[in-house]
Formats: C-alpha cells, structure tokens, sequence
C-alpha cells in the first residue's frame, strides 16, 4: 500500500521539483537581466539625472565659442555632480557661471563641477550657469541639433542633443529663432563675444 502510494506520486514529485527550479532559474535570470543601480561610494541610485530643454544661440561665422543651456533634474535621494562634457561641435567644453565683479560688471567664471541636489533640479540659462563651447568646429546655426556628453559622479555618462535657437533667444521654442546672417554678426559684435549674448568680460578659456 505504501509502496504503491509512494510510486504514485513520484512523477507528480518530480514535476513539482522540475517547477520549483525552473522558476528559480527564471528568477535569477531577471535579476542579472536587470540594469545594476549606478553606484559611487556605496551610493547606489535608480535613475540616472533627466536632460531636459537642451538649447544654444546661433553664432557668428568666426566665432570660436558657443554656449549650450539645459535643465538638469535629479530624481535620486542623494546628490549628484556634473563633472565633465565633451561635444563633437567642439575642441573643449567646460562648466561656467557668471559672477558679478567689484565694478559691477559680470565676468564668465570656470567651475570644476556643478552640483543638482537631491530631489532638486538646476537649469543652465544666460546670465547663469552654462556650458562653454571652445574652438568650435563650424558655426553654430539655427536648426542644428549639437550632440553633448555629460559626465555625472553618479549618474556616469549622460547623452544630450542641444537645438540651436536664434542668437537673442531666451530658450528653447521662444520664437525667435529667425534671424538674418548679418543680424547675426551684428549682435555678436555687441556682446561679450563669447557665444552666450550675456554681457560677460571674459572670453578665453583659462
């Protein structure tokens, strides 16, 4: 009786096992399948930083310079650093601001690194925050999508495509992006030089 019991069920046994390790097989699988979080220091973060509202001016044809503007959202818990970015459109990129100077005047000032605070956000706009674009391969015009790398502590490396507006425009779709070519020599003429239209004193990479 137990004999005949115990035959039985073993084939029945034996699928219930054959269930349970497929299941763990398929279990482990999507943990490996999963993308790890980044980590950094034993911080570990679920989203990398959101890129939002890319956007630069248009510049003059023997401009060497051009600024790049865009948001900058941290979703994390923990704040992040952007440390770095590199552009096929130019030589260099580098982090700048503008800080107002004893004689009141605003001077373009070259930052390590900028920090988005945990669940915070920064906007990159003129007069502030922006990424300096030095030695430019070929003028900057209106409708063209610039391609950026941005390197994050945390976040790693972040891609962004960057719309050129119209050279006084005050963000991206404004609505000003339609100007002339001598328009556009004109205004630059008439501002810092440095691609941004901001007023700044300084114009070299340092």
């Amino acid at each position: 009786m137990n004999y005949r019991a115990t035959h039985h069920f073993a084939p029945l046994a034996r699928t219930v096992r054959l269930i349970f390790l497929m299941t763990l097989a398929m279990s482990v699988f999507c943990v490996e399948a999963t993308p790890a979080a980044v980590t950094s220091g034993g911080i570990r973060t679920s989203t990398p930083i959101l890129v939002s509202k890319a956007w630069g001016r248009a510049t003059a044809p023997s401009a060497p310079t051009g600024a790049i503007y865009l948001r900058l959202d941290n979703p994390n818990g923990v704040p992040d650093h952007l440390t770095a970015v590199t552009s096929p459109a130019a030589e260099t990129v580098q982090l700048h601001t503008h800080l107002r100077g004893p004689d009141g005047a605003l001077v373009m000032t070259r930052i390590d690194s900028l920090e988005i605070p945990a669940h915070g956000s920064v906007t990159l706009a003129p007069g502030g925050y922006h990424l300096m674009l030095f030695g430019l391969k070929q003028p900057l015009v209106v409708g063209q999508q610039v391609t950026l790398n941005l390197a994050f502590t945390l976040s790693g490396s972040v891609p962004v495509t960057a719309t050129i507006e119209g050279v006084s425009a005050m963000g991206p779709d404004d609505g000003s992006a339609t100007v002339s070519e001598s328009g556009t020599s004109a205004s630059m003429s008439a501002d810092c030089g440095c691609g941004c239209s901001c007023g700044c004193s300084a114009t070299s990479a340092k």
